[in-house]
């Protein structure tokens, strides 16, 4: 195990300790039982001892335990001394901020948030991975990820941002010339474009095949084609929520559309999140609770 991930598990070994309980030292580090179980198991194994007697009703330290406890205390107590004599470094909210996140995304909401918090923050740089990538953030060096999931992973904190669905849209212009689609199966007969390697779209009445006439991978590229009056495009909702306001789009088989998944903030189980994160990730909570207030996300 690493040096500081050693560290970081004794912390939390501290907690469970102190507590005798991991379901209330999860509740007062806002982390999972199930992060912290196998973090104190991982120290374990490291320390090649039991730390802890674990039963279904109580948790008891071992003799091991108690010198680990009695020493762990005092190394939490050298770091506090130590954050308290950087404080006022602390204050000063600087250095980079490690994100990814999918194109559509960043396109429509990271890359004005970042530049909003800059404005406040003008210390702060940002590096972005936009991509679908799935990387580990407890190994990897990023310290944020956005995702849209059913099913956020418990390994990590999760923050719901907001809800949304795919809906199906095309140009006034288009269904001026081409006619509206009144079910799935009239698709077969417009002009569909869609993502690489996409030929059927989920409807709540089923998978429905279609023959794409442009294909590409990028979400603003097929938006511009379909405010061209290119064709029908199914996208997320909250990329053409404004030019749906505008009537520049208009949404067609709206009783074809399947409940959505939600958009999440993922970010490592941390004892102790740097100052940037901790105010950054409290910026875009109330970025998103704010739109979602004004009605400015369209789910």
């Amino acid at each position: 195990m690493l040096s500081h991930k050693k560290m970081e598990s004794l912390l939390l070994f501290i907690a469970v300790a102190e507590h005798l309980s991991f379901t209330k030292a999860a509740a007062e580090l806002g982390v999972s039982k199930a992060y912290l179980s196998e973090q104190v198991r991982r120290l374990e194994l490291e320390f090649n001892c039991p730390l802890l007697i674990r039963s279904t009703r109580s948790v008891r330290l071992t003799e091991q335990g108690r010198k680990a406890l009695s020493q762990g205390l005092e190394i939490r107590a050298s770091l506090l001394s130590l954050e308290r004599n950087l404080g006022d470094q602390q204050d000063t909210i600087s250095g980079p901020i490690r994100i990814t996140a999918p194109r559509m995304f960043c396109q429509h909401y990271l890359m004005p948030l970042c530049c909003e918090f800059r404005t406040q923050y003008p210390l702060i740089s940002f590096s972005i991975d936009s991509s679908e990538t799935s990387y580990n953030l407890n190994q990897n060096e990023l310290d944020l990820a956005f995702r849209a999931t059913i099913n956020p992973p418990e390994t990590l904190i999760a923050t719901r941002l907001f809800d949304y669905d795919h809906c199906f849209v095309a140009s006034p212009e288009y269904l001026e010339r081409c006619g509206v689609p009144k079910s799935a199966a009239d698709l077969k007969q417009h002009q569909c474009i869609s993502n690489l390697q996409q030929s059927s779209w989920p409807m709540l009445s089923g998978h429905v095949e279609f023959k794409p006439w442009m294909m590409v991978n990028d979400n603003a590229q097929l938006k511009m084609l379909t405010l061209d009056g290119q064709g029908v495009l199914r996208i997320a909702r909250y990329f053409v929520g404004n030019e749906l306001q505008q009537g520049r789009l208009q949404e067609v088989l709206n009783h074809e559309v399947l409940p959505g998944p939600s958009v999440y903030m993922l970010q490592p189980q941390l004892i102790y999140p740097s100052a940037k994160i901790k105010v950054f990730t409290g910026f875009v909570k109330e970025f998103f609770a704010s739109k979602i207030e004004e009605n400015r996300i369209l789910n």
